[in-house]
């Protein structure tokens, strides 16, 4: 039996939230989260004591020197995560930091360089790759399914404009930086992490100068196309659906955390377990793959998974820098 993969949480949003609801309800055999920890004392006790958690700290380096705790998972603000994530990998300790896992390409390039001469696991939370549907797309692109793939293209849709954490710069917010880097990683992931040869990006911004909606074409080598409309201010279809010279494969939504794929060959399912416990996102069991796929790597020895790269996160990074200041986004 794998041994169990003893976890520290930094942050008490809705996001750490979830991702402890999940590995937990996987069971205490697979995962322990060992403490918590946050900039009020009060907020990482009710934390602590709302799951079950036996250590609490109001400072995230605590986290960092704990020798009870094997990886550190990062669920603050967005403009939290470079520092945070730093401080931990001084100490060694392996990291696995939300989306995005900085606030543009220089931040990025220097903590994946920071890792790297630490010789420490990072690794950025796209945990879109680790549902099985994403495994079974894979499989079926590398099958040659669809034929030769000529295009990829999705909407993620939410309404989520007036959120502080999306719509203020104080907080890094940005349509990019919340659901693009999702869309990015779908067309991605779906071209072999190839670097497009164009970017061509449109949208809107708000009063703060940052990006509401964003509609975005790539191209990619071999005459291959990517599209993606992204918007803030409500509910698209949230699909992803991949085109090839012999038919189109789609993902259900959320495209970005999976239950179903259609294509030629037919229909695949994985239907997350039902669960009582109550989340704040869609399904946010999926977490427990990506947990899953950290403690193997751990376990392995690895400092990044073959999955999510680094070289993938700079090149997110990159992409999403790019758009932004074509949209005219300064920050």
């Amino acid at each position: 039996m794998a041994p169990v993969t003893k976890w520290g949480i930094a942050g008490c949003g809705k996001i750490s939230s979830d991702f402890v609801n999940a590995i937990q309800h996987v069971g205490g055999s697979v995962h322990v989260v060992v403490a918590v920890a946050a900039r009020s004392l009060d907020s990482a006790e009710a934390f602590a004591k709302k799951f079950g958690i036996g250590k609490y700290y109001d400072r995230y380096e605590a986290l960092a020197e704990d020798p009870d705790i094997d990886v550190v998972y990062i669920g603050v603000i967005n403009t939290c995560h470079f520092g945070i994530a730093r401080s931990m990998l001084s100490a060694k300790k392996p990291v696995l930091c939300e989306k995005p896992l900085c606030l543009n390409l220089p931040e990025t390039q220097q903590l994946v360089d920071f890792a790297r001469k630490q010789d420490t696991f990072l690794m950025e939370g796209i945990w879109s790759r680790y549902f099985p549907v994403y495994e079974e797309l894979k499989t079926r692109l590398e099958n040659q399914e669809v034929g030769d793939v000529f295009h990829a293209y999705l909407t993620f849709g939410v309404s989520i404009a007036s959120v502080s954490r999306v719509s203020e710069k104080k907080y890094g917010g940005g349509a990019m930086l919340d659901i693009g880097v999702y869309a990015l990683q779908f067309l991605l992931f779906v071209f072999g992490e190839q670097r497009p040869l164009e970017v061509k990006a449109t949208g809107m911004l708000n009063e703060q100068g940052l990006e509401v909606d964003v509609t975005c074409v790539l191209k990619f080598p071999g005459d291959r196309f990517g599209t993606f409309v992204i918007s803030t201010r409500g509910f698209l279809p949230n699909e992803a659906f991949v085109s090839g010279s012999k038919g189109t494969m789609k993902l259900s939504s959320p495209f970005w955390a999976p239950e179903n794929l259609t294509g030629p060959s037919g229909d695949f399912a994985s239907p997350l377990d039902p669960s009582e416990r109550v989340y704040n996102y869609g399904n946010s069991q999926g977490f427990k793959y990506e947990a899953a796929a950290v403690a193997e790597g751990l376990r392995r020895g690895e400092k990044e998974i073959s999955r999510t790269p680094h070289s993938t996160t700079l090149l997110l990074a990159e992409l999403i820098q790019t758009i932004r200041e074509q949209l005219g986004v300064t920050c």
